[in-house]
Parts: structure tokens; sequence; C-alpha cells
């Protein structure tokens, strides 16, 4: 999985005139990132649900207080572009989307989804919402109860199979990350800056799992204006 944080970099003032400072921030990494796998049920050895019954979701239990995507095993075969929506509760049972994220996979393969960082409540349960537009894809999964966190639901309405779990997995989001602004190698995620020439910094986040991301801002250094000198005279003539 790779998948790359952002980073935005913004400046307290700019332009700034000769000999002012300015305060460079980073922010962002890493909204969006994906880092430690948080739920997974990772053994598929059968064809679960085809995707054209509809009504697949997997419900589950996260050990974090933040989602950043979620990953499926898609057995069968053929290339199409996968879904996974994260519910609140089952989408006909007033469950509300909160995230979503989608990606194209050839089967079978796990596919990867990911999504802005959303949070979610520890011990609560949520709800993958699976679709496919590959017309031979299947949700891969076991029958024997493996995650006992969740279930499959599978045809119209969500059929409810308490015993039976898809293969999937769901991503925590990291919760920091490191930043290095050049030139001058400035380290950390604000940094004051006195700059003799316009310059452009470039900052580099990195998130705990190794992804990163870059921004770059210009600050314009102005020339200090030539203030005139004001004589006054007493008496008001010369």
């Amino acid at each position: 999985v790779n998948m790359s944080p952002s980073v935005a970099a913004t400046a307290s003032v700019n332009p700034l005139c000769l000999g002012g400072s300015t305060v460079l921030t980073a922010t962002g990494v890493p909204a969006g990132g994906v880092g430690p796998i948080d739920q997974n049920q990772a053994t598929s050895n059968t064809c679960i649900a085809n995707f054209n019954q509809t009504g697949l979701a997997q419900s589950f239990i996260p050990g974090t207080n933040t989602i950043c995507g979620a990953g499926l095993n898609v057995t069968g075969s053929g290339t199409g572009t996968v879904t996974i929506d994260l519910y609140t509760n089952l989408p006909n049972a007033a469950g509300v989307l909160i995230a979503t994220g989608s990606a194209s996979v050839t089967a079978p393969n796990w596919v990867d989804v990911s999504w802005p960082s959303v949070p979610v409540t520890i011990g609560t349960t949520y709800y993958l919402v699976l679709t496919s537009t590959g017309a031979t894809h299947c949700a891969g999964g076991v029958t024997s109860n493996l995650y006992p966190n969740g279930q499959v639901y599978a045809n119209a309405g969500y059929g409810p199979f308490p015993g039976f779990d898809y293969a999937f997995r769901t991503y925590s989001c990291v919760a920091g990350g490191t930043y290095t602004w050049n030139p001058g190698g400035l380290m950390g995620a604000t940094q004051t800056v006195s700059p003799a020439v316009s310059t452009t910094y470039t900052v580099t986040g990195t998130s705990a799992n190794g992804c990163s991301k870059t921004s770059t801002l210009a600050i314009a250094v102005l020339p200090v204006a030539t203030v005139p000198t004001v004589v006054t005279a007493s008496p008001a003539t010369v």
C-alpha cells in the first residue's frame, strides 16, 4: 500500500519587507494518508458474494479513533472499479455515509482505497458497503466467523449472515509526521525565517509509514522604502 499524505505550506506574511520575518507553517500531514492496519480479516478461501447480488456490506468495530481507508479481497476475474463506502449503519437502516473511496483492481487481488481522515468512535459498530463495476468480481472471505466483531451482509435489503466474514481491512490514520524545509534544511512544522532575497521554500512531509508529499511557498522580499527626511523649523520661514 502506498498512499501519500497531503501537505500545505503557509506564511503569516507574504510578501515581507527586507529585514522582516515570517512564520512558515506546514499543515495536512498526513491528512488522507494511510497508516497501520487497524481491523484485519485476511483469510479468503471462497467467494462469499458476487457483486451483482447487490447489498454487500461488512460490519466491524474500530480499535482507533480515525479511519483513512479500507481494503477488500476481490476474487473472480477481470478488471473493474471497487468502491468502499464507510457508513454509520446500513444504508437501509438510516446509516449515514461518512467516507468513500474507489480504486481499480484486476481480480483476483486485494484492493485498497483511501479517503481523508474521518473520526470514529472506538468500540462502536460501523459498516463497509461494497460495490464493483467488475461484472465477474466477487467478494472473497470465509464462512467460519474468523472475525468476531462483525459479519457479512448480502443480497437486496442487506441480508445478514452472522457466521460469514469478507476478507477486509481498515486503516488507521498516522497520528503525526516529520517535516523538512528547504532551503536551509529547517525541521519542524513551523519555522520563523528572515530571507534576504525572494525565496521559494519547499516543505516535505513524511508520515510514519514512509509516504511523503511536498509543497512549495514563495516569499517575496521587498526593498525597504526610503523615508524622506522631514525638517521642521522655527520660525516657519527659513
